[in-house]
């Protein structure tokens, strides 16, 4: 069976949907997400367990914790500026003489009804950026950001959807989910693997766009590492569907 309620973040004070998947009045699953603060999923509890950091962390500030959404763009942007098809633009400066993790990180999402079936539980927040929109200023692009959350079976998939609502200008773009996992145990007993191919270049956490073999790495994470060896902030390239990342408990 699966159900859903909203109210208020205890933390946030800002709007929070829940939803899970219970049986005999016991959830074994169940999803949070703040559609009013960048449709941040902020809870993922399976089993009585929790995967992510379900609220702000004071020592960090106030954007650290669940899955933040990077769009229109991940990672940093050199000086602020880019050019794209001849046109040039300018970002603002909140990393340094930098432009860091794009713009939609506490806005508000447009959230539709949820769907219950007997198999799963979905919902839908969406994000139209047009004229009149504060993010159209900076870039002055018409398009929507559609996210799908579904919870199946203790199972969680994100799904998104990016539509160029500009009938003249192309529309460049990236995408990105920047979960923010608890630690489970210790750091020398939770392991993450990236089996990858490549690992991308960088110069004070600027990517330059050069791949590099694994051998020349910092470290080679094909294979499952543990935390307490890892200090990482990096790129990696060449995933394939059936291989997938991992963390393992």
């Amino acid at each position: 069976m699966y159900n859903y309620n909203t109210k208020k973040h205890p933390v946030l004070n800002t709007r929070m949907i829940t939803l899970w998947q219970e049986e005999d009045h016991n959830r074994l699953a169940e999803i949070a997400l703040l559609p009013d603060f960048g449709s941040n999923l902020c809870s993922y509890r399976v089993d009585g367990i929790e995967y992510l950091h379900p609220a702000p962390m004071p020592n960090l500030g106030v954007y650290y914790f669940g899955t933040p959404i990077l769009y229109p763009f991940p990672s940093r942007i050199r000086n602020c500026k880019m050019s794209f098809d001849g046109v040039d633009y300018q970002f603002q400066d909140d990393d340094h003489g930098h432009t860091l993790h794009a713009f939609i990180r506490d806005h508000v999402f447009e959230m539709e009804t949820p769907v219950i079936t007997d198999e799963n539980i979905s919902v839908k927040t969406v994000l139209t950026i047009e004229k009149g929109h504060p993010i159209y200023d900076q870039f002055p692009i018409s398009n929507r950001l559609e996210m799908d959350y579904l919870l199946e079976q203790g199972e969680l998939t994100f799904n998104m959807k990016v539509t160029n609502l500009d009938s003249h200008k192309r529309f460049p773009f990236g995408f990105a989910i920047h979960p923010y996992f608890n630690v489970l145990g210790t750091r020398s007993s939770v392991k993450i693997q990236v089996p990858a191919k490549k690992w991308m270049d960088q110069i004070d956490l600027l990517p330059t766009g050069k791949m590099v073999d694994l051998k020349d790495a910092p470290v080679d994470i094909s294979q499952p590492q543990p935390l307490s060896k890892l200090d990482l902030d990096d790129v990696w390239f060449g995933m394939e569907p059936d291989k997938p990342q991992s963390i393992t408990y």
